[in-house]
């Protein structure tokens, strides 16, 4: 069961992500309920998220590239 503030929450984070169009932010294409849970659906985005990618032990070049990747859009 959510509270009244995770549930704002949660419509909250489905209203702007059917808002946001960007190339970094993965694009919400629907989301429906049942009486436990809620649910996402969202394009596939492989390669994992940029949190991920920055915990890894990479090289500064790989470092460079993605940082880059992500100021560039």
């Amino acid at each position: 069961m959510l509270s009244s503030s995770e549930l704002s929450r949660v419509l909250e984070e489905r209203q702007i992500l059917s808002i946001v169009s960007h190339p970094f932010i993965v694009a919400l294409a629907g989301s429906f309920q049942t009486p436990n849970s809620f649910y996402f659906i969202m394009t596939y985005a492989g390669g994992g998220d940029l949190t991920r990618w920055m915990q890894r032990q990479i090289g500064e070049p790989t470092a460079r590239y993605v940082s880059a990747e992500v100021r560039r859009r």
